[in-house]
């Protein structure tokens, strides 16, 4: 409970994906003092997530024994593109959102103001301000989750990009033709490494008749297939399980060497498991060992990864030169 003279300074602040949300109650010294958790339930639709967000926080703020009159403000993270200017979602592919007016719906049933941003930005923010102290320039934060993503603080400021998506890095194209993501790309980051991708290719290996204990838990279709189920098919010996959430991808950017013009890197080698797909089966090419054989020269074979300079956001400031974001 914060202190009488301290109930209106008390802050909400809500982080929501494809999976659950989760409302947490801030005192005047950002000390949380009350929370709730839901599930998204992303498939019924817009509508059915927002009334789930605004009674999430009211279970929080309840817990708190205070009103929602009682709280300043309220702050969500969504996931995918968002403008926070416009209070709006503009496209979210795990939840399957485009232009949805969250920061509108969500004034109108709890009656308090809502301030809307990008899940990973404010999270990277927030790390930023209170465990680093500001103390870094440059920070890039990456969270996996449902899907993959990141925020960028350059030169002490947060930085969205011209198009709101400079933290996207999990749509970023690490294996061309590769598996189709949510977003429409295909071999995404977010589509080979985040949960959903995970769960998506033990489910696949099952089809093919891969044995597993998940199927003496869930049944043969790994229906409501969750992380804690992984966690207990590995601590009973699940060695398929265990293999299945280890990294498959290694993506290396270096140095041009001396004597080279490129500058900066124009492309990442980039290897995947024994049975990697960027490594045709036909080519002659032997495949890196380890991520250490990986070299300066391109081979042939292996996909590029153009780099641009980050377009600075409204003129507040210019990126350095050291930093490069890939293109979509």
């Amino acid at each position: 409970m914060p202190a009488e003279n301290d109930k209106n300074n008390v802050v909400v602040g809500v982080d929501f994906g494809g999976t659950k949300i989760l409302a947490g109650v801030f005192g005047a010294k950002f000390e949380c003092i009350g929370r709730a958790r839901v599930s998204t339930k992303a498939d019924r639709g817009a509508d059915e997530v927002i009334g789930r967000i605004a009674r999430c926080v009211r279970e929080a703020v309840d817990e708190c024994d205070l009103g929602l009159k009682q709280i300043k403000a309220i702050g969500i993270g969504a996931p995918g593109a968002v403008d926070s200017e416009a209070g709006k979602v503009i496209f979210a592919p795990n939840l399957g959102w485009n232009d949805v007016p969250l920061k509108k719906e969500l004034e109108k049933q709890l009656d308090t103001r809502v301030f809307l941003e990008n899940d990973c930005n404010v999270c990277t923010l927030g790390v930023y301000e209170v465990e680093l102290k500001s103390k870094p320039r440059d920070v890039v934060g990456i969270f996996l989750g449902t899907g993959i993503g990141g925020g960028l603080i350059l030169e002490g400021n947060l930085y969205s990009g011209f198009n709101r998506t400079a933290g996207e890095i999990g749509h970023m194209v690490l294996e061309v033709g590769g598996p189709k993501c949510g977003c429409g790309n295909k071999g995404c980051f977010e589509a080979l490494a985040s949960r959903t991708a995970i769960f998506r290719q033990i489910k696949d290996a099952v089809k093919e008749g891969q044995k597993t204990i998940l199927t003496e838990m869930l049944g043969p279709e790994l229906e409501d297939l969750r992380s804690g189920d992984l966690r207990k098919a590995i601590k009973r010996g699940d060695k398929f399980v265990e293999l299945s959430w280890k990294p498959r991808w290694i993506t290396r950017c270096r140095a041009p060497p001396k004597g080279s013009k490129s500058s900066p890197p124009s492309w990442a080698t980039t290897r995947a498991s024994p049975a990697a797909r960027c490594w045709p089966a036909n080519t002659s090419t032997e495949r890196p060992t380890r991520a250490e054989d990986c070299r300066w020269n391109k081979p042939k074979h292996l996909p590029g990864l153009p780099l641009r300079r980050p377009r600075p956001l409204r003129g507040l400031f210019d990126a350095p030169s050291s930093m490069w974001a890939p293109t979509r």
